[in-house]
């Protein structure tokens, strides 16, 4: 017989709900395994007038896909399941480049990192609006057990626009980059609860900053050298709004906690801090970031990247992804005070979550009791708090 858990609705932590509500009614490949079958999905959609068929979750160590792949169907893109890759046809490429008002370098995986958010935004902006933001929390919701995201990208005052439109203000907090933030409104920049900061890239396409290299030889991409990323850190912390600081390899989480802990001792300045992702931090970075007050913001869900990226991770970093048991046993940080979750969107939803938490690829080193996980997780004191989700085991 199944055996079953309840937990309360989650409070995804990290997500980028605008932009996944963009795209709604396009594809998903994340349980798709063979390249024939993606392509025979995508043949079979097509997207409106003036849109471009989005197609998500794609994993390349499943199957490889060119775009020239795509050139006999209408504007299509295909994003890794990480976001951080993109292969797209002729016709998607001129839209989004029309939407970017400039020519982008798809070619190179370093000017993708580097525009990253705008790339995404500008995919957002084209397809959302307020039906399908309302259409997205309602499946988070009655489907998935999510009754609240945080958007860690905020698209500009459009995306805002929206969601007052969808009245959905109350089921998110907004994120947004320095630059986005001195765009922004008065009256928009009440609704900002802080910065977001791109330290490195993604493990998926080999561009999370990491000291031991992949399987290609390469370490993956620091955005910012060590100064650069002390003088971004001081204009976000001159906001007096938290820091959410993307982070992934144990070289990138490495460099922003030093930075974090040095300002710290230098400086009086008390922002919250916030490493988003924190994958492969090691015992040593998370007894600093422990003192330096910095909250670590991790998906269970990224457990499975132990089995997913075993083609190109050392097997030192297949065993040390998402180390939970060291953080909370070892280094003493605490679900739902300075240890909480999010989905990534990279499956949103309390199935995947709880059985990351409580079957990940390597119990003893990644896995969660459902007590750590509810604290971590869950806010039933803030919605719905007598509604519960119920999750079968694998």
């Amino acid at each position: 017989m199944s055996k079953t858990v309840k937990i309360p609705l989650l409070r995804d932590r990290h997500t980028h709900p605008f932009l996944y509500a963009s795209w709604i009614d396009g594809l998903n490949l994340h349980r798709v395994s063979a390249r024939d079958d993606a392509l025979s999905m995508i043949g079979n959609r097509e997207a409106k007038p003036g849109e471009i068929l989005i197609v998500q979750g794609w994993l390349d160590s499943k199957f490889e896909l060119s775009a020239s792949d795509l050139e006999p169907f209408g504007p299509t893109a295909v994003f890794n399941l990480s976001l951080h890759g993109l292969v797209m046809n002729e016709a998607a490429r001129k839209m989004i480049e029309a939407e970017l008002g400039a020519a982008g370098n798809w070619s190179d995986q370093a000017w993708y990192e580097r525009n990253l958010r705008k790339i995404l935004n500008a995919f957002a902006i084209l397809n959302g609006n307020a039906d399908r933001l309302r259409r997205y929390f309602q499946w988070l919701h009655e489907e998935q057990g999510v009754i609240y995201s945080e958007e860690m990208l905020l698209a500009g005052e459009k995306e805002i626009e929206v969601f007052r439109e969808a009245d959905l203000l109350h089921r998110t907090r907004f994120w947004c980059s320095l630059e986005m933030w001195h765009s922004l409104s008065a009256e928009s920049k009440q609704l900002i609860d802080g910065m977001k900061i791109f330290a490195d890239g993604a493990l998926g396409v080999r561009t999370a900053a990491v000291n031991d290299p992949y399987d290609n030889g390469d370490r993956g991409m620091l955005m910012y050298s060590d100064d650069e990323l002390v003088q971004l850190l001081t204009k976000c912390i001159a906001t007096d709004k938290a820091i959410a600081i993307h982070a992934i390899g144990d070289r990138a989480i490495d460099q922003v906690v030093h930075a974090v802990a040095d300002l710290r001792t230098e400086t009086s300045f008390r922002n919250q801090v916030r490493i988003e992702h924190a994958q492969l931090i090691s015992l040593e970075t998370a007894r600093v970031a422990k003192e330096s007050e910095i909250i670590l913001s991790m998906q269970p869900n990224f457990s499975a990247d132990s089995a997913e990226y075993s083609d190109r991770l050392p097997q030192r970093y297949l065993l040390a992804n998402n180390p939970f048991r060291m953080l909370i046993d070892e280094v003493g940080f605490i679900p739902g005070d300075d240890l909480i979750f999010g989905s990534d969107g990279m499956p949103p939803g309390a199935t995947e979550a709880v059985h990351q938490s409580l079957c990940p690829p390597f119990p003893d080193r990644q896995a969660l009791t459902i007590e750590e996980l509810v604290a971590g997780y869950c806010d039933a004191s803030v919605f719905a708090a007598d509604e519960m989700v119920e999750v079968t085991l694998p």
